[in-house]
């Protein structure tokens, strides 16, 4: 495999980082993850394209706003960050399967789901719903594509 692919799977897991970022910020307060673009939560002004690049921003900026120069969170950086070397990895260790993509959005799930829990100490039953479904949907695929044991299956759903 060439450097070539681990770059852009490192740059696509830091960039789907940063999308998590706004469901960790916006979802909890009930705020809609698609309008207002991106800005700052201090300031409220809408932040440039240059401003939104995954973990690169953070230290361009000096890790306050452009703006009103109110400071900018670690969580941002590490959680896209995190986001990037676990997609890298799993890559890595699975290749470009279908496997690597529940893995994958497994963890971006229980990745936003962590960090929400460890600021506001809620667990929503929405990103817990999103999980159960494909969870389920995983194990009636693997039903159909590999000769499964239903009676493991049972124990690992309990």
């Amino acid at each position: 495999m060439s450097w070539f692919y681990y770059i852009i799977t490192f740059l696509y897991g830091s960039i789907i980082g940063s999308f998590l970022n706004v469901i960790i910020l916006r979802v909890p307060e009930k705020k809609s993850i698609a309008y207002p673009a991106s800005h700052c939560p201090s300031c409220n002004e809408p932040l440039k394209w240059w401003m939104n690049i995954p973990i690169l921003s953070f230290f361009l900026l000096k890790r306050k706003c452009a703006y009103c120069k109110a400071p900018i969170s670690w969580e941002y950086p590490i959680v896209e960050f995190i986001s990037a070397l676990f997609t890298l990895l799993l890559f890595l260790k699975l290749g470009f399967t279908l496997s690597f993509f529940f893995y994958l959005f497994s963890f971006y799930l229980l990745l936003t789901i962590t960090i929400i829990d460890i600021n506001t100490r809620l667990i929503l039953n929405l990103l817990l719903m999103i999980w159960g479904v494909l969870v389920v949907a995983a194990a009636f695929a693997n039903l159909f594509v590999i000769e499964w044991n239903w009676i493991l299956g049972v124990i690992g759903a309990l």
